[in-house]
């Protein structure tokens, strides 16, 4: 009896153990762990690309879309949805274009995945005049640049092909972040004052920041996870960035 006592004392302390020392999931987990829940539903979406993977010697294979592609097929449509609204306006007065140019810019203070968003101002300069038409020379005192920013997302939805239907299997969120700048200056040409400005979520599927999910653009291994769950029974498949 003593023994039994004794044996039932190391395992409970062992079960405490092991409790204690269990990982802490992190928000980006995936396989059925804790994720950010998707802000939308595929309808509430722009889908800009579809594929089709098959199985059974032929993952990977992308080819045009057929009515019936055999049970296991693999779809990922890339979709974007609506952009967000502008954030985070950031005046600056720089006393020269030189000033500028030289400056570091903070755009945001924190991008999921990214961290800061620091620019140069040759940087940001060199954006401009190569999408702005008339910005002139940019020479010249008292320039002033505001900042800006908005973002939307990107998706690829997951489906797995099963009895004749195109079967939800989750998706994999990313995010997309576009500037938007306005730099107003004297122009040495005109002699007057003038302004270059761009927003770049005009280039929807074109961003300058990307907060990226695990398998962001890796449709192919996408494809492959979704096949084995569907095959083993196991239930969709989400990541987020």
């Amino acid at each position: 009896m003593r023994e039994i006592k004794r044996c039932l004392v190391i395992a409970l302390i062992f079960t405490i153990i092991s409790m204690n020392f269990t990982p802490i999931l992190s928000a980006r987990s995936y396989n059925g762990g804790p994720t950010i829940p998707a802000p939308h539903l595929p309808s509430e979406t722009t889908i800009i690309n579809t594929e089709i993977f098959y199985p059974e010697g032929h993952e990977g294979d992308v080819r045009l879309f057929v009515n019936d592609p055999g049970n296991g097929a693999t779809k990922i449509n890339d979709a974007l949805s609506k952009l967000n609204g502008l954030r985070d306006r950031r005046p600056r007065d720089f006393k020269s274009m030189e000033t500028f140019k030289s400056a570091s810019i903070t755009l945001a203070t924190y991008l999921p995945g990214i961290g800061k968003w620091i620019e140069k101002g040759s940087s940001i300069w060199n954006s401009l005049t190569k999408v702005a038409k008339d910005v002139g020379s940019g020479k010249g005192k008292n320039v002033k640049s505001t900042t800006q920013y908005s973002d939307r997302y990107f998706y690829h939805w997951l489906y797995v092909y099963d009895r004749g239907a195109w079967r939800d299997y989750g998706y994999s969120l990313s995010r997309y972040w576009y500037k938007h700048v306005v730099v107003s200056y004297i122009d040495s040409k005109k002699d007057e004052v003038a302004t270059a400005s761009y927003d770049y979520s005009r280039k929807k599927n074109s961003p300058n920041k990307i907060s990226k999910a695990p398998n962001y653009m890796n449709k192919k291994r996408l494809s492959q996870i979704i096949q084995g769950r569907w095959r083993n029974g196991t239930g969709g498949y989400t990541e987020s960035y």
